[in-house]
This record gives structure tokens, C-alpha cells and sequence, in this order.
């Protein structure tokens, strides 16, 4: 479906007959393609039901699509908000509409736009008031400032650099758009690969739903420590059950064992490697611990002395894991060698101290064994993972 409106673009340019570039907020008028399309040409590949407190049944069917996953906006209980407009006219009116409106629908470009302005020190951005407007208020189609930027497009004037500037948030809308597709009237956003994560600790241990675009730590994958598959239930089952035994019973909560499932209709999309991708995060994050706790001891402690062996275990496991892509290639043989040796190089001289400082604790060794047979069963084949990243990106 085509689409013309117009859309915000940041561009540095002269007033027609104008000496002097200035800065400028503009909305010029654009064409950009929505895709309207027919189930057949983004299968239904997954389901994913998600349970609310009051054990209410959310599902959302999980299409594919070119080389992402998409899956149906909506709520994920009956006390949240929908995640986008749910229908075709809706989509399109939020789309078409509000180019400076921070809280509505494009308030991430808003917000990318924002951010640049108030990185730009020392300059003035036209129309007069957009700065402070950008970042305090929202403004909606009928305000004098949305007047204004439209009235400043037709009056500044065009060469070839602020043609391409405007190119530029152009494709940065069409990216924003591109997150979504309509299928059959019903919307879908663009969505990471649904996956299980143990939710483990003294209080609970339950199963939950989650999409890989959205529990991520600094781009490498989800926060929870064991995930699984969609196509690994049963292992998820078992791993739920043997969590359920560290529960003290006298904190234990009434929270539901399992709190959502994925039925996977075809598993040619299911690609993510839990045993590589949570081992290679359990590495990583365990070096960030360790490297933390030896800042700390030499910024607070400055008395006590860190043994070599210490440093050099740290630094040989940076040097491991900086030697590989985390997202996309397997940990190389003798990673988790070099992982055990930090852990228990960081312990032993831990607990020779007299500070405690939690924080920077080693893992539980019941963790880094679990952590490591799993690294150890691993499937040998790896693939490629199917809407890892979120989608395309705005910023």
C-alpha cells in the first residue's frame, strides 16, 4: 500500500536567496510502502499463548515474513496496552499522522531527532521554539510549530546535500514503518524469536514467553540465565521441576508454574542455540563481574593486592571472549576452560579476604556445572537466528 504524508527531517540549509545555512526542522512530503498482504505470503509458523494472574489466555499467532518474524499486536493481559494499532485504518492513521508528536506513534524518530538537536551545542535549530519543543512538549498536527516546519520546507532551498539529508530520515521512516506488516486486515509487528526462560530464585520458579528482541543485555540475548527453545519443552519442563526443589517453602509465592507455551507449527524457524548463546552470556557476564570486583578492590581497597594470577586469569577470559562474535559464532573449544579457571581463580582469592563486597560474587558451582553440560550436550549445528536483532533499526 502506498502511503504519502509528510515526515520530520533534520537538514542544514538556506532560505531561497539566503546567504547563510542554518539548521532546520522541516516536514517535507514523502511516498513510503506499507505491506498489506495475503496470508499466504506470511505463514502462521508459531503460536504463543501467554497466561495473565488471573490465568487468562493471550495468543498471538507469529508469522514469517521476508527475513524476520512478525506476530499479532495486541495485550498481554487484560490490565496492559496494546503494543500498536490493531487494525488496518488505525495503523495507517498513526503512521500518516503526528511527525513531531513525542508521545505518539513516531516517537522514537521524534526522540532520534531530539537527541541530535540537543548534541548540536551552540546552534540554533529553525523554526524559533522547536528546540525546547522537541524535548519538552508534544506536538500535535495543528500546532503553529507543525505550521511552521511545514511553511519552512517550501521555503528553504534544495541542493544536493540537503536532498540526501532528507533521503535519509526518509529511510528512516520507511525502517519504522517496515516494523510492521497487515495480513488479512489483522496488524503484526516485527518481532525477535519466541522462546521459554526459566524464572528461577528462593521465592518462585516458573516458565515464561518471551521474544528475543526484547530481553536483551547489551545486544547478546535475554537477562534470565537458562532459556530454551521452542521446540524444547520438554527440556524446559524437567529444568522447571528440578528449579521447583530450591524454593523455600516458607517464601514461596502463588505464582503459576508456567506462564505461557509456544506451538510450533513450523520448526525450520526456531534457530536459537540456548546451550551456545546462554553459556556465551553466562561467560561474558561473569567477566564483567570479575573485572568490576578488581576496579572496586583498587579504587576502594587500595591496601589490599590483587595476586597476578588473579589478572591474569581475568584478562586470559577477555582475551577469549573477544576473540569471537558472541551473536553469531560458537564459543571456540577450550572457552569454557578458561571460563572455569577465572571462576575459580576469582573464588579462591575471594574468599581469602576480609572484605565482602556481594556484588561481585563467582556463580553458584551447582551453575557453572548445569551451565557447562549443557555448553558440553550442545547440537553441534549452528544456524542463523530469525529476528534476533528486532528489526531494522531507527536510530
Amino acid at each position: 500500500m502506498k502511503l504519502t504524508f509528510r515526515h520530520l527531517a533534520l537538514v542544514k540549509a538556506k532560505l531561497k536567496g539566503g546567504r547563510v545555512a542554518r539548521h532546520s526542522v522541516i516536514l517535507p512530503e514523502g511516498d513510503f510502502h506499507l505491506n498489506v498482504l495475503d496470508g499466504r505470503d506470511a505463514p502462521v509458523v508459531m503460536k504463543v499463548t501467554t497466561l495473565d494472574y488471573a490465568d487468562r489466555a493471550f495468543v498471538r499467532d507469529v508469522r514469517a515474513f521476508r527475513d524476520g518474524l512478525y506476530r499479532t499486536v495486541g495485550k498481554e493481559s487484560t490490565h496492559s496496552k496494546s503494543d500498536g494499532p490493531e487494525t488496518l485504518d488505525s495503523l495507517v492513521e498513526a503512521i500518516t499522522t503526528g511527525p513531531l508528536a513525542r508521545n505518539g506513534f513516531k516517537s522514537k524518530i521524534v526522540e532520534a531527532a531530539g537527541s541530535i538537536i540537543r548534541r548540536t551545542e551552540g546552534e540554533h535549530f529553525q523554526p524559533p521554539g522547536i528546540t525546547n519543543a522537541l524535548t519538552y512538549k508534544n506536538l500535535e498536527d495543528d500546532s503553529d510549530l507543525v505550521t511552521a516546519a511545514i511553511q519552512l520546507t517550501d521555503q528553504i532551498a534544495m541542493d544536493d546535500e540537503v536532498t540526501a539529508d532528507i533521503a535519509s530520515w526518509r529511510q528512516r521512516t520507511q525502517q519504522f514503518i517496515d516494523r510492521f506488516i497487515v495480513v488479512d486486515g489483522t496488524v503484526f509487528k516485527r518481532c525477535g524469536e519466541p522462546i521459554y526462560e526459566l524464572h528461577a530464585s528462593e521465592y518462585s520458579a516458573y516458565l515464561g514467553v518471551s521474544y528475543l528482541d526484547e530481553m536483551t543485555v547489551n545486544g547478546i540475548g535475554p537477562h534470565k540465565e537458562l532459556t530454551f527453545a521452542a521446540t524444547s519443552a520438554d527440556e524446559s519442563q524437567a529444568a522447571l521441576a528440578l528449579a521447583a526443589t530450591w524454593v523455600d517453602p516458607e517464601k514461596h509465592g502463588s505464582h503459576r508454574p508456567n506462564r505461557g507455551s509456544i506451538e510450533v507449527l513450523d520448526s525450520d524457524f526456531v534457530r536459537w542455540r540456548a546451550e551456545e548463546r546462554d553459556f556465551d552470556r553466562f561467560a561474558r557476564r561473569f567477566e564483567r563481574t570479575m573485572g568490576d570486583g578488581i576496579d572496586t578492590l583498587r579504587e576502594r581497597h587500595k591496601s589490599t593486592r590483587i595476586p597476578r594470577r588473579v589478572y591474569d586469569a581475568w584478562l586470559d577470559l577477555r582475551e577469549a571472549l573477544d576473540a569471537y562474535d558472541g551473536k553469531n559464532v560458537a564459543a571456540p573449544e577450550g572457552t569454557e576452560e578458561t571460563l572455569v579457571i577465572a571462576i575459580d581463580t576469582w573464588r579462591s582469592f575471594k574468599q581469602s579476604l576480609d572484605i565482602d563486597f556481594t556484588s561481585h560474587e563467582a556463580p553458584s558451582i551447582g551453575s557453572v556445572d548445569n551451565m557447562l553440560q549443557r555448553f558440553v550436550d550442545r547440537p553441534i549445528e549452528m544456524g542463523p537466528v530469525v529476528g534476533y536483532t528486532g528489526g531494522p533499526s531507527i536510530g
